[in-house]
């Protein structure tokens, strides 16, 4: 199995680095991944929009349009759509 973390060196508390060649990779030590599916409908982020929209409210930018916006109060109290509804 390929180990991508191979060769990198910390160079500070925020930062690693890994020198190939002629060329210096600079990368952040702790960083947010986003999800490959929404939580919501469970589909594939699948455009830049989606992977944005999941950053900033944790769901796919058509669950977003659909349910988030217009239930936002109920939403932030925990409430989801029935899930048979947000199957695409």
């Amino acid at each position: 199995m390929l180990d991508l973390n191979n060769g990198w060196n910390k160079i500070d508390n925020e930062n690693e680095v890994k020198i190939d060649g002629n060329v210096v990779f600079k990368r952040p030590i702790h960083h947010e991944y986003c999800p490959l599916f929404c939580s919501s409908c469970k589909n594939v982020v699948a455009t830049i929009d989606d992977a944005d929209m999941i950053k900033k409210e944790k769901v796919c930018e058509l669950c977003y349009i659909t349910y988030y916006y217009i239930n936002k109060e109920k939403w932030e109290q925990g409430w989801r759509p029935i899930e048979k509804t947000t199957n695409r």
